[in-house]
């Protein structure tokens, strides 16, 4: 056996493949893997600040008609993006894997990597990274639709806020708006609410509420 695997080296039916290569592949895999990990963990970290910015969870709050809200607003490039580096980092740990003859459970490598990950992330948040990456993200809610702010006035049928941009709006309220306060009416000024429905196409600072959620502090 070895005369004849000698003698295909010979005949260079077999080629010999230098041991730098080996290494420069291992590297190479390991530095993808790393920058996989890295990158994950950065998109996670711009898509929670996403969320912690825009507070479009709490329109979840308002049942169906908030829920259509977040799905408009979410940032989809970076969720697929996240998606995409773990799946990139999964595949490479199998690839270690097989090259050493494990064979580890695809769930419990993707766990692993998303605690990681996730660990990772927390860091960043931590070390205010969002402070350079908050401009990323393009995505907000849809004015159109949806409005959140802090009231300035309150009566039975119309609440005026400050929303985040500065503008000044009314809520019109009528018999067929859904209402949820948190707290009593007397109570309401200066703390912030959420509302659904449509902004006046022909005046800008009137906005029909149809489901309006009132209050909380932020």
């Amino acid at each position: 056996m070895k005369n004849r695997v000698m003698r295909e080296i010979k005949d260079k039916k077999i080629k010999m493949r230098h041991p730098f290569i080996f290494l420069a592949q291992k590297l190479g895999l390991q530095s993808i893997l790393a920058l996989s990990i890295v990158a994950s963990a950065l998109l996670l970290n711009i898509v929670l600040y996403f969320f912690k910015k825009t507070g479009v969870l709490k329109f979840l709050s308002l049942g169906w008609p908030g829920l259509k809200i977040v799905l408009m607003t979410l940032p989809y490039d970076y969720i697929v993006l996240f998606i995409i580096t773990i799946i990139l980092a999964n595949f490479i740990v199998h690839k270690f894997d097989l090259s050493r003859g494990i064979s580890m459970n695809s769930n419990v490598s993707v766990v692993a990597l998303l605690a990681f990950t996730l660990l990772l992330s927390s860091f960043f948040a931590v070390s205010g990274v969002e402070n350079t990456v908050k401009g990323w993200s393009k995505n907000k809610i849809p004015p159109d639709v949806a409005i959140s702010g802090k009231i300035l006035d309150f009566s039975n049928d119309q609440i005026v806020v400050q929303e985040g941009s500065g503008q000044i709006t009314t809520i019109i309220l009528d018999n067929q708006t859904n209402r949820i306060f948190l707290t009593g009416p007397g109570y309401v000024k200066g703390k912030f609410l959420r509302a659904v429905g449509s902004r006046n196409e022909n005046n800008t600072a009137e906005f029909q509420a149809e489901e309006v959620e009132c209050c909380d502090a932020d």
